[in-house]
């Protein structure tokens, strides 16, 4: 018994109402998507930037306690930066050189020849 036209007619307009569903659905599903994506993209802005200024306020952070390490440790007098061979830190065999930070000893010190704890001052 095949389908009158009556019920044909139905189907088609059925199918179209779910045809038509689909896409709406399709549609909001692609606007959602774009506002969610611009959405993700800032915070991901916004995370990066609070991330780097953690940093640098860490970074300020740790350089002020070294300050304060060193005050404590040696007394208020200047510091310099020296390269060092890490043989002369470790006491491993080589040629690589680490930044060291150094209290600058006074003239009558550095100028007597010795090596400071094998660390050399330029003068």
């Amino acid at each position: 018994m095949s389908p009158t036209s009556g019920e044909k007619a139905k189907a088609t307009i059925q199918r179209r109402k779910e045809r038509h569903r689909l896409k709406k659905h399709a549609i909001a599903q692609r606007k959602y998507r774009e506002r969610h994506r611009a959405a993700i993209k800032e915070s991901e802005e916004k995370t990066k930037t609070a991330r780097e200024q953690r940093r640098e306020v860490d970074a300020e952070y740790r350089e002020r306690q070294r300050q304060k390490h060193w005050i404590k440790k040696f007394g208020q007098q200047s510091f310099e930066d020296v390269y060092v061979p890490l043989s002369r830190i470790h006491g491993r065999n080589t040629s690589r050189l680490q930044f060291v930070r150094r209290p600058v000893l006074p003239e009558e010190k550095t100028s007597q020849g010795r090596a400071n704890n094998g660390y050399l001052i330029r003068d």
